[in-house]
């Protein structure tokens, strides 16, 4: 017995540094595209999602194997997860920066996924209104959706554009839609991007004085693996959208990517920073939030991300709702005002 749990041990050990490494450096390859594409590619995007929640299993792995004495492995476990975790908290932990209130209010976004399947919600009127956001990316837009924040919001939100999957018979493609509403003025016409899953909107909106550019993206989850190939196409389609913006660029909505992963990680090499991690240090997980036993494992796939031109001035979760997700909200200046 004591010979299977040595050789458990160093599988133990084994395997933590194998998703370790693969998990930090996996989401840096690829090129410019979005990762690594396949079996492996799969594999590094979950490994890199779950890299917290792993770090702390690692860490009562090594707790347990020095209670049995095995100081060897439980020295190498206990390497691994201070290597995941003590980043994690240095992040979480650092001072929030506290800016000038300013002489006008600051610029709202929210992201709140509907969610297609979520019919009855008495709280999501309630959630919006806390969150009174200039403007809002609504992933998940169903013609019920629309119908009841048409019947909340009727006086509000003048500006509103939908990227819609187009029709085709024997297809429910209602779930898939987009939309955007706005209470700062257009600054002129909407694009539509078509990707496998849902649609990309770009909006062009004047604040300040300034015109920018917002887009509104739900890509396909990249799980289970017969669905990665498909993330991955609509990764590398709003790559290629974005990286020729020209205008100072808000990018929000359900990314279905966590920040490790590589999608992100382009995204940022284009001068995106994510609003959450610039406020918080860290990012809150938004999904999946309807299962409170699984809130050690949530994570953060929605998003608000902005260009050089914003400086992001607060961050926070909004309350809870019937849908899967938790709606995200970010407080935006313009960096030179």
């Amino acid at each position: 017995m004591r010979r299977l749990e040595i050789a458990a041990a160093w599988v133990a050990v084994a395997f933590a540094w194998c998703a370790t490494v693969l998990g930090l450096v996996g989401p840096l390859l690829g090129g410019s595209g979005p990762g690594i594409q396949g079996p492996v590619g799969f594999v590094v995007e979950i490994v890199a999602a779950m890299l917290v929640p792993g770090g702390v299993l690692t860490a009562i792995v090594a707790v347990a194997a020095m209670l049995r004495r095995l100081w060897w492995p439980a020295g190498m476990l206990a390497v691994v997860a201070l290597v995941i975790l003590v980043p994690e908290l240095c992040a979480w932990s650092q001072a929030r920066v506290v800016h000038a209130p300013g002489d006008t209010p600051a610029l709202r976004v929210a992201a709140v996924n509907l969610c297609a399947e979520n019919l009855e919600d008495p709280r999501m009127e309630e959630c919006l209104r806390q969150l009174d956001a200039d403007v809002l990316v609504l992933p998940e837009l169903t013609a019920s959706w629309a119908e009841q924040l048409e019947k909340w919001f009727a006086g509000d939100y003048p500006q509103r554009w939908v990227a819609a999957v187009p029709e085709r018979p024997g297809y429910q493609s209602d779930g898939l839609n987009v939309a955007v509403w706005s209470r700062l003025p257009a600054a002129g016409e909407h694009q539509v991007h078509y990707l496998r899953g849902s649609p990309a909107i770009r909006v062009l909106l004047r604040w300040h004085g300034r015109a920018f550019a917002l887009y509104g993206v739900h890509p396909w989850k990249p799980y289970p693996y017969q669905l990665f190939g498909s993330a991955w196409r609509d990764r590398q389609g709003l790559l290629d959208w974005i990286r020729n913006e020209r205008l100072p660029t808000v990018v929000a909505g359900d990314f279905n990517a966590t920040p490790r992963s590589a999608f992100m990680g382009r995204l940022r090499l284009f001068g995106l920073t994510n609003a959450s991690q610039a406020v918080c240090g860290a990012a809150p997980g938004t999904w999946p939030m309807q299962i409170p036993l699984l809130a050690p494992f949530r994570v953060a796939i929605d998003h608000v991300m902005v260009s050089e031109a914003f400086t992001a001035v607060a961050f926070r979760r909004g309350m809870t709702t019937n849908s899967d997700h938790a709606p995200v909200i970010a407080e935006l200046r313009w960096r030179d005002e």
